[in-house]
C-alpha cells in the first residue's frame, strides 16, 4: 500500500450542489449521517449511499448532489 497517496493535499467543506466539486475528492468525512448522492470521476452514473454520524467514506467523488441529506461534509483531495 502506498501511504504517500493517502495524505490529503487539501481539506475543504463540501456543500451539496448539482455541479461538480472544485476538486475531486478521495474521501468524505460526514458529521451528521444521512444519504450521500455521489457521482464518481469518469462516470455519469449516480450512486446513493446511506452513512452514519461521524463516518469517513473512502470513495472518489466529483459531485455531491443537492439531494444528499448528510451534513457537515468535509472533502479530502490530493
Amino acid at each position: 500500500m502506498n501511504l504517500e497517496k493517502m495524505n490529503a493535499a487539501d481539506v475543504f467543506a463540501i456543500t451539496p450542489a448539482d455541479a461538480d466539486l472544485t476538486k475531486s475528492v478521495f474521501a468524505i468525512y460526514v458529521t451528521t449521517g444521512g444519504t450521500l448522492v455521489l457521482t464518481v470521476p469518469g462516470s455519469s452514473s449516480v450512486r446513493t449511499i446511506t452513512v452514519p454520524n461521524n463516518f469517513m467514506l473512502n470513495c472518489q467523488a466529483r459531485r455531491v448532489a443537492a439531494a444528499s441529506t448528510a451534513t457537515g461534509l468535509i472533502g479530502f483531495s490530493y
